[in-house]
């Protein structure tokens, strides 16, 4: 997994998190994504937590500290969904996935 790539393949430079966290000048501001974020999570998310250098980092943004697809790449020992023999029938996959696919325009930035 490289620095860009989280373990269940969301591209970190596309993470509005991640630019905010590397002081790209494009990123949205603090407060739009904290109300955006907000909502799309579900949870309440503070400034304090807008902070991430990504997955396999030890800077992560609160939501992603807790992510049980990240945990399972760690207990399984791989860098990424895509190299994992169970991805296909994989249902916390299939269901990030799915999620994913409806929420990716509020989700990414880019």
């Amino acid at each position: 997994m490289s620095p860009s790539e989280s373990i269940c393949g969301i591209s970190c430079s596309l993470c509005p998190i991640y630019r905010l966290s590397h002081g790209d000048p494009d990123a949205p501001d603090h407060d739009f994504i904290i109300r955006q974020w907000s909502e799309l999570l579900g949870t309440d998310i503070r400034k304090y937590e807008l902070a991430c250098d990504g997955c396999d980092s030890e800077k992560r943004f609160e939501h992603c500290i807790s992510c049980a697809i990240r945990s399972c790449g760690i207990d399984r020992g791989i860098s990424g969904c895509s190299s994992c023999v169970d991805q296909v029938h994989c249902a916390m996959y299939n269901g990030f996935i799915e999620w994913f696919t409806v929420n990716k325009d509020a989700f990414l930035f880019g």
